[in-house]
């Protein structure tokens, strides 16, 4: 990761480290166009303006397409507009570039005709469902796409990293817990402190420099903008409401499964109205649902689990202040946690899909990762005086599938052990914040 200094940012003192920027750098020197997606105030205009001229010699010229008189430019003349992206020795940096529908196609034409002396082109956008769809309309193939979420928890905190994931996943016969405890003892006490505070509030990089109180009002304004200025241009206006109300009920389902037909029939509307409103929600980067891996007929195979994005704006959605004192409410915390940095994992290190495991008699694996024919499943059993005990979902997950290594995700428990041939891990849960 790359240190950049803030200090001259009028919207923070922070000095962060942003691991995506290592994957830019490579391909900064190629001919294809960047794009960065993630929601509203994760960072993308400040690494365009701040972080870019850190890592390039070049001139950045930066357009933003909220701006009605440039996308009045772009409408009158998109041939013109178009012609002056031509020095090589500028970078062109186009954010929310998904509120001009036309603009990927004359990129595309340009790209076509001369891409080995085209300037180095930035698109960024919080939207999703629209950026996905002009990419594959026009940008298939003549693009990278990277998604830029909000903090990690190590990036917040800059503690040292300990990629334990990747050690074992190339050589896990080689890895030693032991190693693990010992390499983080003596910060333990304050890693655990600012895990409790991330579970609360999330990585949004504002959050940094406000006081307590103000964070909270940030959180919500985060959230009101984006239904405000993104959702409106998605859905009817008379569903508007119902997004933010189905917004709030999955944010008390977080790590359960979603049943659309009981949500339908709570919120008093069709099931195609409910599928298309979760999937805008996950378009707009609050929501992530993932399905179940299922090779046996006693399987669940269709139900989705909900997780949020940042666990910040889920608990401004619940007005959730303080760590709840219930062990299953701060367990369903803990979890959408490890989900999320397995997500970013995925997305900044090693790329594998993240399924759930169940079977109809409750048996369960909160995640399973794989990666071609090779399976990594993980459990989190957050409560105090654990042990060393497997589920009983684990056991049969193992007997059925044998995985390459098995993780549980723990209070505060280190250990190891062995079941039907495969090697277990008993690791902390806030130990997974260290990875990422």
């Amino acid at each position: 990761m790359v240190e950049f200094n803030t200090k001259n940012n009028p919207m923070s003192n922070k000095i962060y480290k942003r691991i995506l920027i290592k994957k830019i750098k490579n391909w900064l020197e190629r001919p294809e166009i960047i794009v960065i997606t993630g929601s509203r105030q994760t960072g993308k205009t400040f690494l365009s303006r701040k972080i870019l001229p850190q890592i390039t010699t070049k001139p950045i010229k930066y357009f933003n397409f909220e701006d009605f008189e440039l996308r009045e430019l772009f409408k009158n003349n998109p041939k013109e507009f178009v012609s002056n992206i031509s020095d090589k020795k500028n970078i062109y940096v186009f954010d929310e570039f998904q509120k001009m529908p036309e603009f990927t196609s004359s990129l595309k034409v340009l790209y076509d005709q001369d891409k080995d002396n085209l300037p180095k082109i930035f698109l960024t956008g919080s939207s999703s469902p629209e950026i996905q769809k002009k990419i594959s309309q026009s940008l298939a193939g003549q693009c990278i796409v990277f998604n830029l979420f909000s903090l990690s928890f190590l990036e917040k905190y800059s503690f040292e990293e300990k990629d334990f994931l990747t050690a074992l996943s190339s050589s896990h016969q080689k890895f030693k817990i032991e190693s693990l405890k010992k390499d983080i003892f003596f910060v333990q006490t304050e890693i655990k402190k600012k895990f409790n505070e991330y579970l609360l509030q999330g990585g949004y990089p504002e959050l940094g420099e406000l006081e307590e109180d103000q964070r909270w009002e940030k959180l919500k304004s985060i959230i009101q903008t984006i239904l405000e200025k993104d959702l409106q241009s998605l859905v009817k206006s008379e569903h508007l409401f119902s997004s933010k109300k189905l917004l709030e009920i999955l944010a008390f389902r977080t790590g359960n499964l979603v049943s659309f037909e009981n949500l339908a029939s709570e919120m008093q509307l069709n099931i195609k109205t409910i599928r298309s409103l979760t999937a805008i929600l996950e378009g707009l980067f609050f929501i992530e649902l993932i399905y179940p891996q299922a090779g046996f007929a006693n399987e669940y195979k269709k139900a989705p689990k909900v997780y949020f994005h940042d666990s910040g704006l889920r608990n401004e959605l619940m007005k959730m202040r303080n760590l709840p004192p219930d062990n299953t409410q701060t367990g369903s915390m803990v979890e959408n946690f490890v989900f999320m940095q397995l997500k970013r994992y995925s997305a900044y290190k090693q790329d594998f899909k993240i399924n759930y495991w169940q079977d109809y008699n409750k048996n369960e694996v909160d995640f399973v990762l794989s990666r071609g024919n090779n399976l990594i499943s993980i459990e989190v059993k957050y409560r105090k005086g654990q042990d060393g005990k497997l589920s009983a979902g684990v056991k049969n997950f193992i007997e059925r599938y044998h995985p390459q290594f098995h993780i549980t995700a723990t209070h505060d428990y280190f250990g190891s052990t062995e079941f039907g041939g495969c090697k277990i891990y008993f690791i902390p849960a806030y130990t997974f914040g260290l990875v990422v």
